[in-house]
């Protein structure tokens, strides 16, 4: 009986493996079927496998570099049970160059409700802020519930940035970090500032008439960190402009012309390098944009190059190191394709124990009554 009983529960996890198993797989492998039988309509409207005709998925991605542009943060629904759909969720990764590697920081794979979307890594590297929204299949909601959420890159920790009730966050809020990333702010109106201090665990809200000490009703037009605890700021009250630095650590406004606030903006437009306009030039191919030194750009190529080694069926990000002209792959793990082989090892374990303890051999009563 004890046989049977363990047969029982072999075959019960068995059947649960494989059913795990043809699920993941089927969305594993339908983009790699939708690559090579994509549909088409006849004449008739009748839609037709159309063999022979090279398609591409396209996840989506959403890319952030830092400085020197060793790291390179990005959220793709690549590894999504779903990212064939418009709406389906993406995970947070981070792609360290100078060691070849990706890691996955975050993502909502066990709660499929939530997508990471966003993301901004610090200067140097050291964080990396980032909104979780609730995914909805209703296309009538355009502002989905978001939280704020900071990743200490060194600690390997996630902490929720929680926002006083008057900051309304949106998935459009603009939310931006100091280079060192202690410091995170974003315009709340159109004369007000909100300032998050992670190492005080401290915030800081004021309006524009804390900042620029005058007389005028000024709206903020943009801002953004400098090196030094300061905060940049540009203004507007009609014709008038005003530029401004704010010091984080004293609490005071200076006002400074405009050759000044240009020089420490460093927001010039610069024609797109040759080397990568080419790239970006060709049909399915996508720049993501060069990293603030200049030497990398990001991509997404909609063409399988098969000559780096690393042939994938899917469109997926490459760095474009300017200085040597290679061309590398961004990977991104797949959680689905690991599940599935750890899945397929389980199904064969449990069919060969199955087998090898079969009850028909090894019976657990005797078929006649003993004399």
């Amino acid at each position: 009986m004890h046989n049977l009983m363990s047969q029982s529960k072999s075959g019960f996890i068995l059947g649960v493996c494989v059913l795990a198993t043809i699920y993941i797989g089927w969305h594993l492998f339908l983009p790699i079927m939708i690559i090579y039988i994509p549909l088409t309509a006849s004449h008739e409207g009748v839609p037709l496998p159309a063999w022979g005709r090279k398609g591409y998925v396209r996840p989506e991605y959403d890319v952030s570099f830092s400085e020197n542009g060793r790291f390179v943060a990005f959220t793709t629904n690549g590894n999504s049970l779903r990212h064939y759909y418009e709406r389906s969720n993406k995970g947070l990764f981070l792609y360290d160059a100078q060691l070849g590697k990706t890691q996955q920081v975050s993502t909502g794979l066990w709660n499929p409700a939530i997508s990471i979307e966003r993301p901004q890594i610090s200067k140097d590297g050291s964080h990396i802020l980032f909104f979780a929204a609730t995914v909805s299949n209703n296309p009538t909601i355009l502002e989905p519930p978001v939280r704020l959420y900071v990743y200490n890159v060194k600690a390997q920790e996630t902490k929720e940035i929680v926002v006083p009730e008057d900051v309304r966050l949106s998935i459009r809020s603009q939310f931006k970090l100091s280079p060192d990333g202690r410091y995170l702010g974003t315009v709340i109106s159109t004369d007000a500032m909100f300032i998050y201090d992670q190492k005080t665990d401290t915030y800081t809200v004021f309006s524009g008439k804390q900042l620029y000490a005058s007389g005028y009703e000024y709206e903020i037009q943009n801002f953004s960190f400098l090196p030094n605890q300061e905060i940049l700021f540009s203004a507007k009250s009609g014709p008038n402009d005003l530029y401004g630095i704010y010091s984080l650590e004293s609490g005071t406004y200076g006002v400074i012309d405009q050759p000044t606030y240009d020089r420490l903006n460093h927001r010039r437009e610069e024609p797109r390098p040759e080397d990568v306009a080419s790239f970006a030039r060709k049909e399915r191919n996508r720049f993501y944009g060069l990293t603030p030194d200049g030497n990398t750009a990001v991509l997404l190529l909609g063409e399988n190059h098969t000559e780096l080694g690393d042939y994938n069926l899917t469109y997926d990000l490459y760095k474009l190191d300017r200085s040597t002209g290679e061309l590398s792959r961004i990977p991104t793990p797949n959680w689905k394709r690991s599940a599935f082989l750890i899945l397929t090892v389980m199904n064969t374990i449990l069919a060969g124990y199955i087998l090898l303890t079969d009850s028909a051999r090894k019976r657990p009563f005797p078929t006649h009554a003993p004399s």
